[in-house]
């Protein structure tokens, strides 16, 4: 019994960290997809479309930011 308690807290812990790992991945992809939208305001591309995916990018980093 307490062999599999230690197995499910090692795995529980290999999976906070995997996801730890992965949400820092996201966020700074996010981030890099920000800066080209910066990049893209000084461009013919239609603004209205740039603010969305701003406006969209910014409130999924936010979200995977908080938790």
């Amino acid at each position: 019994m307490e062999l599999q308690n230690h197995d499910a807290f090692n795995e529980s812990v290999a999976f906070s960290a995997g996801t730890s790992h992965e949400r820092r991945r996201i966020s700074a992809m996010i981030k890099c997809r920000l800066d080209v939208l910066k990049t893209l305001k000084h461009t013919p591309v239609k603004q209205e479309i740039v603010r969305n995916l701003t406006f969209e990018l910014k409130s999924l980093l936010t979200k995977l930011e908080s938790e």
